[in-house]
């Protein structure tokens, strides 16, 4: 499945880069600051990511030291293969 991304959404989208497939969920805090999008845009956008089935949100997580963390987003299949289309990697 392709997803078609808004300008916002690519930019949104460069967060997850450099993330681990099984440590990947974000606050919308480092979604703006790794991807340099603003932060009044950050929101709205990834929501649109999530209708899209881009992004799905994730409560209840905690850090690697045992202590809770608050919820964030992270990548679906989906997202993960759009962003590999993105940045030109290979599935």
């Amino acid at each position: 499945m392709s997803a078609s991304l808004t300008k916002n959404e690519a930019t949104a989208l460069r967060a997850w880069f450099d993330t681990d497939e099984d440590f990947d969920v974000l606050s919308f805090a480092t979604i703006g600051k790794r991807s340099r999008l603003p932060q009044h845009l950050v929101r709205r956008t990834v929501r649109n990511m999530r209708r899209k089935g881009i992004t799905q949100f994730v409560r209840g997580c905690w850090t690697d030291d045992g202590e809770p963390a608050g919820s964030g987003y992270g990548l679906t299949r989906v997202g993960r293969d759009v962003m590999r289309a993105l940045s030109g990697e290979a599935s």
